[in-house]
């Protein structure tokens, strides 16, 4: 043999008294979600990974088992090391490990040209030997499965997916549910109600909305919904860098809004004078809604999206999660702990079959800096089949402004949706469905 046996890495988690009856070979690729799909629609009992980077191999595979350890997939995992440039070799080995596993399936969605040409070139040798073994490959766009018999192809609709959690940890990140982290909202129809009153009130003034909020979220706390502020003439801490009173913007038009919230009945026992007010929140959602500026206008994009669908009624979206809390590497720390973790957030992200959509949302003016960390978290946890969404309220409003941030989200391949506070409800709904096709 070519490959010396120092170069196979064996994984097992195999299933005890499993025989091994069919096997998935699968040339790696930079693209995790290349390097799954096949196990996904196969359930095979052994794949065999083949690629030149032996350290990349081993140290993302374990994030694939865990993946198919959770969908219940058990099944033998190799790794054979070639050289990249190898072709003799890399012939050698498929061709030795057609016959030393019955059944071969030879995924091609991954890899590059080199083990194609590999594959041409010894698949009608091992194929008049009377070996049984079929080729196939699958669009990761549209879940299109493409299988190769003999001169011909078939071509078949899967219903391969993931959820957002899966992709992240696919990636090698980890999505954060704990200590007030990622939250799973209900979706009911009382609530979808009172997020539409909230949206308005929102849109009527954004930046008012974003002082007033990000006011009040530090009087919010986790383990009450009664809210008490006092002292509010003797205030002098700032809400902003720019060292303005808490008190004077925020607050002066504080009676007026929170009237509003006590007439739709999202707040209760509202009282108050010249020192300060008290109030309660509905319910948990309800404060959650006003603990944060953005929140709103997230849970808005998320409802739009769950609401999309095709002609025939199917959901658009296999999975979708606002506020998504994202550890970096995968390894959540407890708070005793001394080391702490990386954390990024992304404010929507939503899974349509495998392709994953990480969209930011900004009530108010955005800064080319918020494309960049849109970009940077989408490129890592999503990889090259990412799409990028930008939804904002406010816009740089001279024509070279905005032009020049229009122009610089193309660049970035991310799409642009502005504007949205002078948008109803079916023309947002229209602006993302555009976006998301």
């Amino acid at each position: 043999m070519i490959y010396s046996t120092l170069d196979i890495e064996k994984m097992n988690i195999e299933m005890k008294g499993k025989t091994v009856s069919k096997t998935l070979i699968e040339f790696f690729d930079k693209s995790p979600i290349e390097n799954v799909v096949g196990t996904l629609l196969l359930n095979p009992d052994k794949v065999v990974y083949i690629g030149a980077n032996k350290k990349q191999m081993k140290s993302q595979i374990q994030n694939y088992q865990t993946l198919f350890h959770e969908r219940g997939i058990l099944l033998e995992i190799e790794c054979r090391v070639v050289g990249k440039h190898n072709l003799p070799q890399i012939q050698e080995l498929l061709i030795d490990l057609v016959k030393e596993n019955h059944h071969c399936a030879i995924d091609l969605t991954g890899g590059d040209e080199l083990s194609l040409v590999a594959v041409g070139s010894v698949a009608k040798t091992l194929l008049d030997q009377g070996e049984k073994i079929s080729f196939h490959s699958i669009n990761i766009n549209s879940r299109k499965v493409i299988r190769f018999i003999n001169e011909e192809t078939e071509t078949q609709d899967r219903d391969l997916f993931l959820t957002v959690p899966e992709t992240i940890q696919l990636h090698g990140g980890a999505v954060i549910f704990e200590d007030n982290a990622t939250y799973r909202w209900d979706w009911s129809e009382e609530f979808e109600r009172d997020l539409s009153i909230l949206w308005e009130i929102s849109k009527e003034n954004c930046s008012s909305w974003n002082l007033l909020i990000t006011a009040l979220s530090s009087y919010v706390t986790q383990d009450s919904l009664t809210v008490t502020v006092t002292g509010i003439r003797d205030e002098e801490r700032p809400v902003s860098a720019s060292g303005r009173p808490r008190w004077i913007m925020p607050w002066q038009w504080s009676r007026g809004f929170f009237r509003k919230l006590q007439k739709a009945k999202l707040i209760f026992e509202y009282e108050n004078d010249d020192d300060g007010f008290s109030f309660t929140f509905k319910n948990e959602q309800i404060r959650r809604c006003l603990a944060k500026a953005g929140t709103v206008l997230e849970l808005i994009v998320h409802q739009q999206m769950s609401q999309m669908a095709y002609k025939g009624g199917e959901k658009y979206f296999h999975d979708i999660l606002s506020s998504v809390y994202i550890d970096w590497d995968g390894v959540i720390h407890g708070k005793e702990e001394p080391e702490k973790d990386t954390v990024n957030e992304i404010d929507v992200m939503a899974i349509k079959g495998l392709v994953p959509y990480f969209i930011s949302c900004k009530n108010g003016e955005v800064t080319s800096d918020e494309f960049f960390k849109l970009n940077t978290v989408a490129e890592r946890f999503g990889g090259k089949y990412a799409r990028k969404i930008m939804v904002t309220t406010y816009m740089d409003k001279t024509a070279g402004g905005r032009e020049h941030m229009i122009q610089r989200a193309h660049e970035m391949g991310i799409t642009l949706i502005h504007d949205v506070h002078t948008m109803d409800s079916s023309q947002l709904h229209k602006a993302l469905k555009v976006a998301c096709s």
